[in-house]
């Protein structure tokens, strides 16, 4: 259970990091 929760906390924050970065991408390509 543990590797599991582990796997899921994993794939939560690279999907979150994944979405701030897209997001600063997208920001600072309208900027410049």
């Amino acid at each position: 259970m543990s590797v599991i929760s582990t796997s899921f906390v994993l794939r939560n924050f690279m999907s979150s990091l994944s979405s701030v970065f897209s997001s600063f991408r997208i920001s600072n390509s309208i900027r410049s």
